[in-house]
């Protein structure tokens, strides 16, 4: 199924006529130069008229043009062709290149005249949906603080843990080192205790015996 559309603008006269199937109507348009083009709604997208060949559409595509021009011809569609099944042969690279250039100025023309009511729009909109937007970043900072909490709470206990075992390993080879270190100084104690002894004993036996 092969059908004919229109973009409307906010007046509802169409700025552009195109020929399509599936969902062409309502993707967006690329244009090298003037870049992508697309109503901000369904609302202002108009199917004129289905048909079953595709040859059909073409012919009432042309039609439509041909009722409307292009602005390159006094009309008021932002075409860059003249429609039809071999559109794409109908414009040079320069004619193409010009309209445009022409699409772009009109749209920075366009910018510049409604340039105060763009602002209102986007202050109200602003206005509009601040508190939400807050409401949006409260929550947001909110699980992302919760978020981080409970990842510090497991790194807490799981450092924690690696602390005590560190802390356990080391006082038992502390300990170890301790007790090893205290029963060599009483071993080497009790050798200097045995060898005083006996040394008092042998003295003592010669103070008898000189006796």
């Amino acid at each position: 199924m092969f059908y004919t559309y229109a973009y409307l603008r906010e007046d509802k006269t169409p700025y552009y006529i195109g020929k399509g199937t599936g969902r062409r109507a309502f993707n967006y348009h690329k244009r090298t130069l003037a870049g992508s083009f697309k109503p901000p709604s369904k609302e202002y997208i108009l199917i004129l008229k289905q048909f079953e060949k595709e040859e059909d559409a073409y012919k009432h595509e042309v039609y439509m043009i041909s009722i409307f021009k292009r602005k390159c011809d006094g009309g008021i569609l932002i075409n860059m062709t003249l429609g039809g099944e071999g559109s794409f042969t109908i414009l040079s690279k320069e004619e193409r290149q010009e309209s445009n250039t022409r699409w772009k100025e009109k749209i920075k023309e366009w910018k510049i005249k409604n340039k105060d009511k763009i602002n209102r729009e986007r202050r109200k909109k602003y206005a509009e949906n601040i508190e939400e937007e807050r409401q949006k970043q409260r929550e947001r900072i909110s699980k992302n603080r919760d978020s981080r909490n409970e990842l510090n709470r497991k790194n807490y206990h799981k450092d924690i843990e690696k602390s005590r075992e560190y802390q356990r390993e080391k006082y038992n080879k502390n300990i170890e080192e301790s007790r090893k270190k205290q029963r060599e100084r009483i071993a080497r104690n009790r050798e200097q205790y045995n060898q005083k002894q006996r040394e008092r004993r042998l003295k003592k036996k010669q103070q008898n015996y000189d006796a």
